[in-house]
C-alpha cells in the first residue's frame, strides 16, 4: 500500500518527502522522529477520498 502511495505521489512531493526523511537523525531523537513519520502517513490518508 505504500509502495502504491509513493508511486501515486507528484515527483517533487516524493523528492520532499525523500529528503525530510534523510534529514540528519541527529538533530532528533527516534522517537521524535517517528511520530513525525506517522503524522506524514496520517496526513496522507486523510487526503485520500
Amino acid at each position: 500500500a505504500a509502495l502504491g502511495q509513493a508511486l501515486a505521489m507528484p515527483p517533487a512531493e516524493r523528492a520532499a518527502r525523500a529528503r525530510r526523511m534523510r534529514e540528519p537523525l541527529l538533530t532528533t531523537s527516534p522517537e521524535s522522529w517517528l511520530r513525525a513519520q506517522l503524522a506524514d502517513l496520517t496526513e496522507v490518508r486523510d487526503l485520500r477520498p
